[in-house]
């Protein structure tokens, strides 16, 4: 079973890897994609801030 931190870590690395992702991907598509898009990373980025 792993331990709570190595969870943790995998975790930010999924958000960093997903942030990374929708980074290159911004300024694709629609509008309502676009904007999608910005929603997440604000999120991702809020989150892995605190």
């Amino acid at each position: 079973m792993p331990r709570v931190a190595d969870i943790g870590t995998s975790k930010r690395a999924a958000l960093e890897k997903v942030l990374k992702l929708l980074k290159k991907k911004e300024n694709k598509g629609d509008r309502a994609t676009k904007a999608h898009y910005r929603d997440l990373i604000a999120r991702i980025e809020y989150n892995l801030k605190n």
